[in-house]
C-alpha cells in the first residue's frame, strides 16, 4: 500500500540509518522539513529505497562518530525539488546513490564533511536541472559512475575545492548541457573516464587543470571554455591515449605556462584555440604534442600544424568577444573549415553544417559561406604578422594561414611573400 507523509516537520531523529526518516518500499516524502536530524551510519536526514522525496527542505543535518556517510542516502529512489542545505557529514556531505536513482530540479548548498571526501558519490544516476552552489572545501564535488548522467545542471560559487567539481569513472558516464561558472579548485574541474558535451567552462581558477581526460571513450565536444585562470604552469587541458576534443571553442583563460593543450596518444578536431594568455612565450606553439597524435582543421594560435589554420583572434573573428559572444561572425575563418562529424548539434542545440561544411568551434555560425580573399584575387604574406592577407598593410603571418584562407572559397589565388 502506497503511503504518503505530508507537510510534517521533522526534527532531532537519531538512528543508525535515516536519522530522520528510514523507508523502505512505496512511500512519498512531500513538503516536508527534516532538519537537525544525526545519524552514525548512512543519511543523517534520509535513508530510502524505492521511494520519492519532493518539494522538501533538508537543513542543518548533522553525525555522531567517524562514519557517517550522506545527508540523504537513495537507493531506486526519486528525489525532485528538494534544498540539502547546510548540513554536516564525516564522510561524503550530500547524497549517495547505490542502485540507480533519478533527481531533478534541486538546490545543493553549503553541505561539508569533516574528512576529505566528496559531496555526492552517485552510480547509474540520472541528475538533470540541478544546482550546486556556494559550497566551500568538498562538499560540491560529484562522482559518477555507471551508467550515469548529468544535464542542464549549474555548478557556482563553490570555492577551495581540493577535488574536481566533477569525477566521471566510467565510459558511459554522460555530463552535458551543463554549466560551470566562477568555482575555484586546487585539482583538475573535470576529469578521468566519460563523456562532456555542450558545456560552459567560464570564470573559474584553478592551481590544476580544467579538463584531463583519459581513453579512447572520453571526450570533450561542442564546448566553450573561456575566461579562467590556471594558476599552475601544468596546461590547463590534457587528452591522453585516444582522447578527444572537437569542436570546442578555448579562448580567453589566462594560463601561467607556455602551452594551452597537452596531448599524448590523443584527437583534437575543429576547435578553436586563441586569444589565450601565457606567461611564458614558445615558438613551438601553444600544443604539447607528439607524432602519435591527430590534429586536424583547428585554428590554433602561434601554433604550425600540417592541417591546421595558424591563426589569431582576428581570424576567428568572434562576434563580440569582449562581451563574451564567442560565435563566428562573418569574417571568421573557422566557417567552414571543420572536418564532419556525426552529431547534429551545436553548443546551442542548434543544427551543425548550416552552410556546406561544419564550422570550427563550439558555435555554429548561421553565415554560411566562408570569407573568401579578394584584391584581385592576391594573398599577401609577411613573416610574423597578423593580418587577413588583404593587402601589404594586412598581411598573413605565415605561408600556411595563407593557403588556408585562399582555398575557403574554391578558387584560384596568388600568394605573395615578402622577401626576407
Amino acid at each position: 500500500m502506497a503511503c504518503v507523509v505530508d507537510g510534517f516537520t521533522i526534527r532531532n531523529g537519531y538512528a543508525a540509518k535515516g536519522g530522520g526518516v528510514y523507508i523502505n518500499g512505496n512511500v512519498t516524502i512531500n513538503n516536508c522539513i527534516l532538519r537537525e536530524n544525526r545519524a552514525y551510519n548512512q543519511g543523517s536526514a534520509i535513508c530510502a529505497e524505492k521511494s520519492t522525496i519532493k518539494n522538501s527542505r533538508i537543513v542543518d543535518n548533522s553525525y555522531e562518530g567517524n562514519n557517517l556517510r550522506y545527508t540523504v542516502f537513495l537507493n531506486d529512489c526519486v528525489m525532485d525539488s528538494c534544498v540539502v542545505k547546510n548540513n554536516t557529514c564525516y564522510n561524503a556531505s550530500a547524497v549517495g546513490d547505490d542502485k540507480g536513482s533519478t533527481i531533478t530540479n534541486c538546490e545543493f548548498e553549503g553541505n561539508s564533511s569533516t574528512s576529505s571526501s566528496v559531496g555526492f558519490a552517485l552510480a547509474n544516476t540520472m541528475v538533470s536541472n540541478c544546482k550546486f552552489m556556494n559550497t566551500s572545501g568538498n562538499g560540491s564535488v560529484v562522482d559518477l559512475s555507471g551508467s550515469s548522467v548529468m544535464r542542464d545542471c549549474l555548478f557556482k560559487g563553490n570555492r577551495n575545492v581540493t577535488k574536481s567539481l566533477v569525477r566521471m569513472q566510467h565510459s558511459q558516464v554522460l555530463v552535458e548541457d551543463c554549466q560551470f561558472i566562477d568555482n575555484s579548485t586546487t585539482s583538475t574541474l573535470l576529469s578521468y573516464y566519460g563523456k562532456i558535451n555542450r558545456c560552459l567552462i567560464k570564470g573559474n581558477t584553478t592551481s590544476s587543470r580544467i579538463v584531463e581526460l583519459y581513453y579512447s571513450y572520453s571526450s570533450i565536444s561542442n564546448s566553450l571554455i573561456c575566461d579562467n585562470v590556471c594558476t599552475t604552469s601544468t596546461e590547463p587541458i590534457h587528452l591522453y591515449d585516444r582522447a578527444t576534443m572537437r569542436n570546442c571553442t578555448v579562448v580567453r583563460n589566462s594560463v601561467t605556462g607556455a602551452k594551452v593543450v597537452s596531448m599524448n596518444n590523443a584527437v583534437l578536431s575543429n576547435s578553436i584555440i586563441v586569444g589565450n594568455t601565457l606567461s611564458v612565450s614558445s615558438s613551438e606553439g601553444i600544443l604539447a604534442s607528439n607524432t602519435s597524435d591527430v590534429v586536424t582543421n583547428n585554428l590554433l594560435q602561434n601554433t604550425f600544424v600540417t592541417g591546421n589554420f595558424n591563426g589569431t583572434m582576428e581570424h576567428a573573428a568572434f562576434t563580440d568577444a569582449e562581451n563574451g559572444d564567442y560565435s563566428l561572425s562573418a569574417k571568421s575563418y573557422g566557417i567552414n573549415a571543420g572536418a564532419d562529424v556525426t552529431d547534429s548539434l551545436d553548443f546551442f542545440k542548434k543544427p551543425r553544417k548550416q552552410g556546406g561544411a561544419v564550422d570550427m568551434g563550439a558555435i555554429e555560425s548561421p553565415h554560411t559561406v566562408a570569407p573568401a580573399i579578394k584584391c584581385g584575387e592576391i594573398v599577401y604574406v609577411k613573416a610574423g604578422a597578423k593580418g587577413d592577407g588583404s593587402s601589404w598593410q594586412s598581411p598573413f603571418g605565415d605561408i600556411q594561414s595563407a593557403m588556408f584562407a585562399a582555398s575557403v572559397d574554391g578558387k584560384k589565388h596568388q600568394i605573395w611573400v615578402a622577401a626576407g
